[in-house]
C-alpha cells in the first residue's frame, strides 16, 4: 500500500524528482522511499534517470486503457469520437471526472499524411 501511496504523490507532480524531495514530501525517511522507487522500477511503474531523478513510465496508460474497456466506454465512444476526429480533422478526447481533475479515457488523433 505504501508504495501505491508513493505512486500516487509521483502523479501529483509535473516533473521528475529526486528521492530526497520525495522523502521530505511525505516525511518518511530517504532510505524507506528510496525502497519503495526500486520496488517500482523492477514493476515497470517508476523510471530511474541517470541524473538520480524518478519519474513515472507510461506503463499506466496500458492500465487506463485496460480500465477504459473493460468498463466498457471503448467502443461507443471511439466510434463518435473518430466521427468527431474525421469531420474536424483535430485531436478529440473523452475524459471523466477524477476527485477534481479531469483524467482522458480515450484520445482519437487525424491520421497524418
Amino acid at each position: 500500500m505504501k508504495a501505491l501511496a508513493l505512486l500516487d504523490h509521483l502523479s501529483t507532480l509535473r516533473d521528475s524528482v529526486r528521492p530526497a524531495e520525495l522523502a521530505r514530501d511525505l516525511k518518511e525517511g530517504r532510505a524507506t522511499v528510496y525502497q519503495r522507487l526500486i520496488t517500482l522500477v523492477e514493476a515497470g511503474w517508476v523510471e530511474a534517470l541517470p541524473d538520480g531523478r524518478y519519474r513515472l513510465t507510461l506503463h499506466a496508460t496500458r492500465i487506463a486503457k485496460a480500465a477504459a474497456e473493460q468498463a466498457g466506454i471503448g467502443d461507443r465512444a471511439m466510434r463518435v469520437l473518430e466521427a468527431l476526429v474525421g469531420e474536424t480533422q483535430m485531436s478529440a478526447s473523452l475524459a471523466v471526472l477524477e476527485g477534481i481533475g479531469p483524467c482522458i479515457v480515450q484520445r482519437v488523433e487525424p491520421e497524418c499524411g
